[in-house]
């Protein structure tokens, strides 16, 4: 393990967020790492930037600018075919997410124009399969009256073109909403997607619960859907969802997920923040169905009583499961930015123990550490994926609010740090 590493000083109060899909690459060029900074004035706009990394030290050689978002909710993904090419999506906020390619990365100049997705799209989660087929779930946030907001799926072959949207999922009411989907290409080729169904019946975002999450696979490249084992009908809602955990028949409770990670029996695993004990959950499938893995039991000193935790997730060549958690010790604050809130690390082997538990960061009251971003592991590259300890990014500062008490475009400026778990 690294000590860590200053990137910038001049990140976004969400500089990290949205790790739906990879923010950290391994490269010929070095280290990629991305990050959204804050506005220089209010009603400014972000900057999306990608860092270049010494790829054994983690030292910042550059940083490039790969362009603007709106608001906080623009940050990039970034991901790498077999030819050594870097595909970067840059995140929009209910507009059009933007293509840019690049075989030298750590070259500005070398950057493909951008190119435009939309229209009205948030949260992009991205993979390269083995043929080089690119797979993209979004939400679109659909503003017409008693129109609803769903989650689409649209592919490109190496040499293609966009396909037209898919829809996968649909919430039940109009008005806001989010998925938290993250996608992902298993060892067999099988795309999978874990979801969730947040939305409000008030009309205030704030009062929104998460009240399902689900799964979707696919062994065809997007073709065909299935879900628990049988095929679906798309969209999956409320009503036919095939459920990981649910909470329907409880109004006032909500759960949320993180990101899911694929093991080597092409099997999901993810973190869920539950309304009751045990209140933080991991996830995972088998052949006889959903398994839980008691957090609190396994890490008695920490809180996972409120359900926003920040988690990122990802594994190893020998099949242990890497989980990061920004929380608290029992007896802290809660709520997912409070300052009480540090970065640590859990790792399960592959039967489900967990095996070590660290926290990464040095305790300080006057700032959170939180939205983690993990080195994805990437089935298509099993050999060399995120070999000698995975790189890690998180954000460490305050926060400008969230939901309606939200200011997405305030000049409130973090710190953006990079780290190494030891292997």
């Amino acid at each position: 393990m690294i000590e860590p590493i200053l990137l910038t000083s001049r990140g976004s109060d969400r500089a990290t967020a949205y790790n739906f899909s990879n923010k950290i690459l391994r490269h010929d060029q070095g280290l990629l790492v991305s990050w959204l900074e804050a506005p220089s004035k209010k009603g400014g706009s972000t900057s999306i930037r990608l860092g270049v990394c010494d790829g054994s030290t983690g030292q910042l050689t550059k940083t490039l600018s790969l362009g603007e978002g709106i608001d906080n909710h623009c940050g990039a993904t970034i991901l790498g075919d077999a030819t050594g090419r870097v595909h970067a999506f840059i995140g929009a906020h209910h507009g059009d997410f933007l293509h840019r390619e690049s075989e030298s990365p750590a070259d500005s100049h070398s950057w493909s124009a951008p190119e435009s997705l939309g229209p009205s799209h948030s949260y992009p989660a991205v993979v390269l399969d083995e043929a080089g087929t690119l797979h993209m779930a979004y939400r679109e946030s659909y503003r017409g009256p008693g129109e609803t907001w769903q989650l689409e799926y649209i592919r490109k072959p190496a040499s293609g073109s966009w396909s037209s949207p898919r829809l996968l999922a649909k919430c039940p009411v109009p008005g806001y909403s989010h998925f938290m989907h993250s996608l992902s290409v298993g060892p067999t080729g099988a795309l999978h997607i874990t979801l969730q169904f947040h939305y409000t019946t008030t009309g205030s975002p704030k009062q929104g619960k998460t009240k399902l999450a689900a799964h979707l696979h696919s062994t065809d490249g997007g073709d065909h859907w299935a879900s628990e084992g049988e095929g679906c009908d798309l969209p999956i809602t409320i009503d036919n969802a095939r459920p990981i955990v649910s909470y329907l028949h409880d109004e006032e409770a909500s759960i949320r997920i993180g990101t899911h990670v694929v093991d080597a029996d092409d099997e999901p695993w993810l973190f869920c923040g539950m309304p009751e004990p045990p209140y933080g959950v991991m996830f995972r499938h088998t052949a006889s169905g959903w398994q839980t893995i008691d957090l609190e039991q396994a890490c008695p000193g920490l809180s996972f009583a409120a359900p926003g935790r920040a988690t990122a997730t990802s594994r190893d060549a020998s099949g242990h499961v890497h989980l990061l958690v920004s929380t608290a010790h029992k007896g802290g604050g809660e709520g997912w930015y409070h300052p009480d809130n540090e970065l640590h690390h859990i790792a399960f082997d592959p039967k489900g123990r967990v095996s070590r538990h660290e926290q990464l960061t040095s305790s300080d009251p006057a700032a959170a550490r939180w939205l983690p971003s993990i080195e994805l592991w990437d089935w298509t590259a099993a050999d060399a994926s995120c070999d000698q300890g995975h790189w890690y990014a998180w954000t460490s500062g305050l926060s400008a609010g969230w939901m309606d008490a939200a200011d997405y475009e305030d000049t409130l400026k973090t710190d953006v740090w990079l780290g190494r778990l030891r292997p």
